[in-house]
């Protein structure tokens, strides 16, 4: 399991701020902002988006924001 929002950062421990992650990712996502991470990462994002069903929707689309800013600034 992975939060999605770090605890570092505020990310609490309910289940729309959790998800299911191979210990691969988990661990290169570290405490990185998923943001940051699904930029850089592209078959993270892709899979993310794919099986990330309960995440909470305000951080769903505060992540797809961020993310279509970032590919507008490239």
């Amino acid at each position: 399991m992975d939060h999605v929002e770090p605890r570092v950062r505020g990310g609490d421990r309910s289940d729309g701020n959790l998800v299911t992650a191979c210990t691969a990712c988990n661990t290169l996502k570290g405490h990185r902002r998923l943001s940051d991470f699904l930029y850089a990462e592209k078959v993270a994002r892709t899979n993310f988006f794919q099986y990330a069903l309960h995440v909470w929707p305000r951080i769903l689309r505060v992540l797809r924001e961020d993310l279509a800013s970032r590919a507008k600034d490239d």
